[in-house]
């Protein structure tokens, strides 16, 4: 799907003027390793695909 979209003449005057506005992030505390890890998995769903596959008993049984 391929959507294009037309601003009105007072949306492209809004954009103009926050286009180069910047964030003042100094009041934010920078996350360590540790903290920034713990943040990454809290999220991350990895894609899961259902398989279907053949096992050896003795295989099954060593994983058991």
């Amino acid at each position: 799907m391929n959507t294009t979209y037309t601003l009105s003449p007072e949306q492209q005057k809004e954009l103009e003027v926050v286009k180069f506005r910047t964030i003042d992030t100094s009041d934010i505390p920078e996350l360590t390793g540790d903290e920034a890890e713990k943040l990454h998995f809290k999220y991350y769903k990895p894609v899961k695909e259902p398989v279907q596959i053949r096992i050896d008993s003795d295989v099954l049984q060593w994983f058991a």
